[in-house]
């Protein structure tokens, strides 16, 4: 057998017949070897006369950053939507190492972050992802010799065994993270790690971060202004079911804003919770008012109406909102809340009606005086 030893460059990635082609640090590479391409294709290219015999072997910490705020992970296998290693690996069978809780059984893959650890009184640990079982890092070796590759679509049973079909591909692709290197310990993918964050604190660099995340948990780096971004599904999962005009449970107090039209008065009622948690409540138009000497109904006027400014603490401050099912027992922390809820007015179909802002703020007055 012939070895040849070669810088990755179209005159090495075109024109010759092999049968053996390997790409190493594949992600040091140019995007596109000369304009004529990715290694990977051109490496592809060059067995493809020895049909079935050709092999293609790329290897490579991942060096391509993530570039979607939005990309989250459907399974364990899905890797981050970058260029390089990982574009080969999504085309592939997406094979994950597995190994076993040695506390309570389950198999398990670490995930390539701090999340795979835990601190008990400053001695790093291995958290097991199935049971939550720390595991010390003296079980680390044999843990790797009864490890498994387990593909996408498959699972792994307590004893090891696989089932399931892997994906029908022409690739093999592996990841193994950083918590399963065998050259590196627990303790140390910890520390790196939390160097590398104080130096993103008191600089703002990144490049330490980059370089742990990327050399040592073997994993793309997302940078942290794209970390920061809002993230619409994120956003999503978060959405709660609530009823129109009804004051839900969590609401503490009640703001509203009026926004001055031409022609109305645009009004919008947010409340508020612990720690700066706000719902909307409310959203309506004021246009018409009831005037004196008039037998119909008007439309507002706030820049040549006078009275008309009444309708804010009739249709605003003294309009009151029906309270969700269960905010009654939220609201017990405030004892005058409670009373009215319990006592006070109520809708056509039975449900308390959250008194407006005035009252609510004349009786803790009142509590106030009688206090002092």
């Amino acid at each position: 057998m012939l070895l040849k030893l070669a810088w990755p460059s179209i005159n090495q990635l075109s024109g010759d017949t092999l049968r053996y082609v390997a790409l190493t640090d594949y992600d040091r590479y140019l995007e596109s070897i000369d304009g004529a391409g990715d290694a990977f294709s051109l490496g592809r290219k060059r067995i493809e006369t020895l049909m079935s015999s050709g092999r293609v072997l790329v290897e490579s910490s991942p060096g391509w950053p993530v570039t979607d705020p939005q990309w989250q992970p459907h399974n364990g296998h899905d890797a981050p939507p970058c260029k390089g290693i990982f574009a080969i690996y999504a085309q592939g069978t997406r094979k994950r190492w597995y190994w076993p809780c040695p506390e309570c059984g389950e198999y398990f893959t670490s995930p390539p972050s701090t999340d795979a650890f835990a601190l008990v009184k400053d001695e790093v640990f291995l958290a097991c992802v199935a049971n939550g079982c720390a595991i010390p890092t003296t079980e680390k070796a044999a843990m790797n010799r009864a490890g498994r590759w387990v593909a996408a679509g498959q699972t792994i049973d307590r004893n090891g065994g696989i089932h399931g079909e892997e994906p029908k591909t022409k690739i093999a692709s592996y990841w193994l993270t950083g918590p399963a290197a065998a050259y590196q310990s627990w303790a140390s993918l910890w520390r790196k790690h939390r160097a590398a964050e104080t130096i993103y604190q008191k600089t703002g660099s990144e490049e330490a971060l980059k370089s742990v995340m990327t050399g040592d948990f073997g994993t793309a780096y997302k940078p942290r202004q794209i970390g920061d971004a809002r993230d619409a599904k994120a956003l999503a999962t978060r959405a709660e079911p609530l009823a129109k005009r009804v004051v839900p449970v969590g609401v503490f107090f009640l703001t509203a804003a009026v926004d001055i039209q031409k022609n109305r008065f645009v009004v919008q009622v947010i409340g508020w919770g612990v720690g700066g948690e706000r719902w909307m409540v409310d959203r309506y138009n004021i246009k018409w008012a009831s005037r004196d000497g008039e037998v119909a109904a008007v439309t507002v006027a706030p820049a040549s109406r006078l009275e008309d400014w009444n309708l804010i603490t009739t249709d605003v401050i003294g309009k009151p909102l029906p309270a969700g099912v269960g905010w009654l027992a939220r609201a017990a922390a405030g004892p005058d809340r409670l009373r009215h809820g319990r006592r006070g007015r109520r809708d056509r179909t039975g449900v308390p009606l959250l008194p407006p802002a005035s009252e609510r703020w004349a009786r803790r007055q009142g509590h106030a005086d009688q206090r002092r």
